[in-house]
């Protein structure tokens, strides 16, 4: 291709064949190029998510274009609801009879504070008397 697909990131990159995959770090670097198959590719991207929550701050101010982290009232964590079920996600906010989780990929969703653990719901309860 003879013209830009990204706005961040360092270049030209030069890529042969298709299909191609590029992995950028959470900086803008390019950590890998290559067929998106290759054993490398999978275990470059693992390796810049384990890494991309803590320079989400740094990547925003030098104008990477990441936006930084929202101020959740937990930290990613494991749930449990009623089931025995886990559920992994941060507490965004308490509403009413319901709270609001984000889940690793970012998707928000409500879910109702009665259909989790005892014990998760007492962690609720400390966190509306923390506020």
């Amino acid at each position: 291709m003879e013209f830009p697909v990204a706005k961040t990131g360092s270049g030209p990159v030069q890529a042969r064949g298709i299909p191609h995959l590029f992995v950028f770090g959470a900086t803008g670097k390019l950590v890998f190029s290559g067929h998106p198959m290759d054993k490398e590719a999978e275990k470059s991207i693992k390796r810049e998510l384990k890494g991309v929550t803590a320079e989400l701050d740094t990547g925003a101010k030098k104008g990477f274009g990441l936006a930084p982290r929202v101020n959740n009232l937990s930290e990613q964590r494991s749930w449990t609801n009623a089931d025995g079920k886990a559920i992994n996600a941060a507490l965004v906010s308490i509403e009413g009879d319901s709270v609001k989780l984000e889940m690793p990929n970012g998707r928000k969703v409500s879910y109702p504070i009665n259909k989790l653990s005892e014990q998760d719901q007492e962690f609720i309860e400390s966190r509306k008397t923390a506020k």
